[in-house]
């Protein structure tokens, strides 16, 4: 299933590696052809870490195979509609107990305090029927557990259990990132899926897993909407799951799919020129695709202390 994904390894990053050993340059061949292979094999535009949860993810591919993990969404389904009866429940009955305190307020009276001029004076914070009158009753939101669409169900649960052998694929992969992505904008996700109290008793995680599922949206239930007076519509107790998940790799705090279009070593592999007049030229050296005619039409950037024959005959290496 994983041969229709990219390999994640941009095949530039082995073109510009240079190796000495003869050892060394036959293995690097071996691994270019590899992954180049994998590059010719995989459908366009599809990897494992896309954003995107439709019918072509792998996660939703991978669920919609695995029985397992359709057992386990039936179960986190089967807990949640429990939850929401008991919670339809609660409701209704504290309904029921508010309009019985208003019914009791009713048949009160208010009270009054005598003056010493014979008068009575209201105080409303001492009246047992205002005190009534006032009460407000709060509700817990119930929030549904899994997101919405079978492709996001998908790729939570999918994410929730996933194979071991594909998560250390995840990750060691991602050591790509730490040695040839530049420093991208970090990212603070207000909820990663293996912190979400709803689904936290479902979620197996291998220790050495860096890459998380991730939500810029807050839960409601850990939000300051998790309560609601009672004198409202179940819909407003009842709520849709509203998290939009991402990947995420808690070691560089960004998203892997952003990181590894940033790939770049041709800075690393380059040799680095002195400064001085040569310094113009330092593009050129980072790799072999440029033309000639990028060279003449550079000739702007020539330095004044050298000639446009010797600027021509560098860019030209």
């Amino acid at each position: 299933m994983l041969s229709d994904y990219s390999p994640e390894i941009p095949v530039v990053l082995l073109q510009r590696l240079l190796l000495r050993d003869a050892h060394d340059i036959q293995w690097l061949c071996l691994v270019y052809n590899y992954v180049c292979k994998h590059h010719s094999g995989a459908r366009s535009g599809w990897s494992v870490f896309s954003d995107q949860a439709d019918a072509n993810h792998f996660a939703v591919c991978y669920f919609n195979e695995d029985l397992p993990l359709q057992n386990l969404r039936d179960h986190i389904v089967n807990a949640a509609h429990q939850e929401l009866e008991e919670k339809i429940l609660e409701l209704k009955q504290l309904i029921e107990w508010y309009k019985d305190i208003q019914r009791w307020a009713a048949e009160m009276d208010h009270d009054y305090k005598h003056t010493g001029l014979g008068k009575r004076k209201h105080i409303k914070r001492k009246c047992k029927k205002c005190k009534l009158e006032s009460t407000k009753i709060e509700i817990t939101v119930h929030e549904w557990s899994l997101p919405e669409g079978p492709c996001q169900v998908a790729l939570v649960v999918f994410e929730l259990n996933h194979p071991v052998a594909f998560d250390m694929w995840h990750s060691v992969i991602c050591l790509l990132l730490d040695i040839c992505s530049p420093p991208l904008k970090r990212r603070g996700p207000h909820t990663c899926l293996r912190k979400y109290s709803t689904l936290l008793s479902y979620h197996a995680e291998h220790t050495r897993s860096r890459i998380m599922l991730v939500s810029d949206v807050k839960p409601i239930i850990e939000s300051h909407y998790c309560s609601i007076q009672v004198l409202t519509e179940e819909s407003k107790v009842c709520i849709n799951n509203g998290l939009s998940f991402y990947y995420y790799d808690k070691h560089s705090e960004v998203s892997p799919i952003e990181a590894f279009h940033a790939v770049d070593i041709s800075v690393t592999c380059s040799h680095q020129l002195p400064p001085g007049s040569y310094q113009n030229l330092q593009h050129f050296l980072q790799d072999t695709t440029h033309t000639s005619n990028q060279v003449l039409c550079s000739q702007a950037a020539c330095d004044k202390d050298l000639s446009t024959h010797e600027y021509m005959a560098y860019g030209h290496l």
